[in-house]
C-alpha cells in the first residue's frame, strides 16, 4: 500500500513534527541542562563509552576516598582531644573564702589583682602587705591559708594528688581527706601530709615545717616530725642545724599572730575544731598566792636564826609549779606539789632575813606558762628587853610612791628625837657619809623621790639621837628594802 503523504509534502514544505507530551519526572526536568551532553555521549561508539564510563567511576571513587579520609582523621583527632581534656581536667576544685590584698599571676607573667573566686591548677598567688592573707578551701575538705607577704603556687589539683609549692613566706595547711596525696614543697624540701595540720615556712632564714596535729613526712630526708614538733630542713642563721627535729614552744605559738588567726578559723570549723592537737590549749594556767601579799613584811620569832616561810595558793590541776628566791642567781627553784583540785601548799622553806623576791612559775600540760612575783620582807620581831635598856623596832613597806617606815621605841623618851639613816651597802650609821633624816615627835616617815631612787635597794635603820653629844646611842634592826614601782 502506497505511503500516504503528509499534507505539507504536497505543497513542498517539510512536515512539522507534532509535540510529544512531557512524561519525565520532576527531578529529571531539573537536570535538563545535561541533555546535550547525553546526546553527544550517545553518538560515541561503544568502546569509547566503556572507557569513559570506567574513567568516571574511578574518578568518583577517588573523590569519595579523598573527601572521606580527612573527615575520618578529624573525627579521631577530636576524640583524642576530648579524651586528653577529660584526663587533664582538674578533679579538685579550690575556692577563695578569704582574699585580703591577694594577687595572681596572669598568662604574661604579670601580677594582677585577683578577679575570680576560684583558684585553678597552675595558679600563682601572693599576698601583698602586712594585713594581707588568703584562705583557699578545697572540695576535698582540705584548706590552705597563706600568711602576709607570701607566695604560693598551685601545682596540682588532681583527684588523687594535691601539690602546692611555697615560694616564699608561710602556709598553714589543714588536711582532712585520706584518699589523696597532699604535698607542699619548698626550695629544698617536700612535705607529705599524713592527715594533719602543719605550717610550712620558706624564707631567708629557714625552711621548716611545724606539726600541730598527727604527723608529716619530709620525703627527701625521710624524717617524720609528729604533733608538737618542728623539723628544720635548712637554717641559714645556723648552718649546723640542718634536718633537725625540735619540740615546739607553746609560748612562741601564742605570740605568733598568723597561727593565732588559724586557731580561730579552725575552732569555727565543724571539721577541724575537735582536731586541734598541739593547738588545743594555748591559755596560761591561773595562779594565785593566798598566803601572802606583795610587799608584805613578815615578822618572825625574835630568837630565830633564819627566816622560814610556807606558801599556799591555787592553780590548774596537773600543773608543774616551782618557786625560787631570785635575790641570788645561784638559788635553785623548789617544786611545790599541786593537788587534784588545783590547790597547793609548799613545804616550810628557809631563807636569809631581809627583803626577798620570790618567782613562781606554773607550767600546764600543754606547756603554757604563768609567772608571778611576790616581794616579801622577812625580819625578826623585836626581842624582849629589860626595863633598863632602850630599844627601837623598825618596820617598812613599799607604797605607790614611797618607802613607808614606822617604828616603836621602848624604854626611852627619845626627847631629842631620832634619826633615820640609810645607805645602799648595809649597816647604816649616823655621823658618816650615809644619808640621814631627823624626826622629832613622830614614829613614821615616808621616803620619796628624789630622796630615794626607784629600782634601788636600801638598808635602813632608826637610832635614838643624843643632841648634847650629836650621836646616836641605840639602833633599830636594819631593814633591807628595794624601792620599786607597784
Amino acid at each position: 500500500m502506497p505511503n500516504k503523504k503528509h499534507a505539507t509534502e504536497k505543497t513542498g514544505r517539510k512536515p512539522r513534527l507534532e509535540a510529544k507530551k512531557e512524561t519525565r519526572p520532576e527531578w529529571r526536568k531539573k537536570l535538563a541542562f545535561i541533555d546535550p551532553i547525553i546526546e553527544k555521549y550517545q553518538e560515541i561508539n561503544t568502546s569509547i563509552k566503556l572507557a569513559a564510563g570506567l574513567t568516571i567511576v574511578l574518578a568518583i571513587i577517588g573523590v569519595v576516598a579523598l573527601v572521606s579520609t580527612p573527615q575520618s582523621t578529624n573525627t579521631e583527632q577530636d576524640t583524642v582531644e576530648v579524651v586528653e581534656t577529660q584526663e587533664t581536667e582538674q578533679a579538685i576544685t579550690a575556692q577563695f573564702t578569704i582574699a585580703d590584698n591577694v594577687e595572681v599571676k596572669d598568662e604574661s607573667g604579670e601580677w594582677v589583682r585577683r578577679d575570680s573566686s576560684f583558684a585553678l591548677e597552675g595558679f600563682s598567688i601572693r599576698t601583698v602587705g602586712a594585713v594581707s592573707r588568703a584562705e583557699i578551701q578545697l572540695n576535698s575538705n582540705d584548706t590552705v591559708r597563706v600568711a602576709p607577704n607570701s607566695e604560693l603556687e598551685i601545682t596540682s589539683l588532681a583527684d588523687d594528688r594535691v601539690e602546692l609549692n611555697l615560694v616564699l613566706g608561710y602556709a598553714y595547711n589543714r588536711v582532712e581527706s585520706d584518699n589523696l596525696t597532699y604535698v607542699v614543697t619548698s626550695r629544698n624540701a617536700q612535705y607529705e601530709a599524713l592527715g594533719t595540720a602543719f605550717l610550712v615556712t620558706s624564707n631567708g632564714d629557714e625552711q621548716s615545717v611545724s606539726v600541730f596535729e598527727s604527723s608529716v613526712q619530709e620525703t627527701t630526708s625521710n624524717l617524720k616530725p609528729s604533733e608538737g614538733q618542728k623539723l628544720i630542713v635548712v637554717n641559714n642563721k645556723n648552718p649546723n642545724e640542718q634536718n633537725v627535729i625540735r619540740e615546739l614552744d607553746i609560748e612562741d605559738i601564742k605570740n605568733d599572730t598568723f597561727i593565732q588567726w588559724n586557731i580561730e578559723r579552725d575552732l569555727e570549723s565543724e571539721l577541724y575544731k575537735n582536731k586541734m592537737g598541739f593547738l588545743r590549749d594555748t591559755e596560761s594556767p591561773p595562779l594565785t598566792i593566798t598566803s601572802h601579799t606583795n610587799n608584805e613584811t613578815v615578822l618572825l620569832d625574835s630568837s630565830a636564826t633564819e627566816a622560814t616561810i610556807q606558801f599556799t595558793g591555787t592553780t590548774e590541776k596537773d600543773t608543774e609549779l616551782t618557786v625560787r628566791d631570785t635575790s641570788n642567781e645561784e638559788n635553785a627553784a623548789v617544786t611545790i606539789p599541786v593537788k587534784d583540785d588545783g590547790s597547793f601548799e609548799s613545804s616550810v622553806l628557809t631563807f636569809d632575813f631581809g627583803t626577798r623576791t620570790f618567782e613562781f612559775v606554773a607550767i600546764d600540760r600543754a606547756g603554757n606558762v604563768t609567772t608571778e612575783s611576790l616581794r616579801l620582807t622577812l625580819q625578826k620581831k623585836s626581842a624582849p628587853v629589860s626595863s633598863q635598856e632602850p630599844a627601837v623596832a623598825l618596820a617598812g613597806e613599799i607604797t605607790t610612791d614611797a618607802i613607808a617606815l614606822n617604828w616603836i621605841i621602848s624604854n626611852s623618851e627619845a626627847s631629842d628625837g631620832v634619826y633615820v639613816v640609810w645607805n645602799e651597802t648595809g649597816n647604816p650609821q649616823y655621823g658618816t657619809t650615809d644619808e640621814s633624816r631627823a624626826v622629832s615627835g613622830e614614829t613614821i616617815l615616808n621616803l620619796t623621790e628624789p630622796t630615794v631612787t626607784k629600782d634601788t635597794t636600801y638598808f635602813i635603820a632608826v637610832c635614838i639621837y643624843n643632841a648634847a653629844e650629836d650621836t646616836c646611842s641605840t639602833y633599830s634592826n636594819v631593814l633591807e628594802i628595794e624601792f620599786t614601782t607597784i
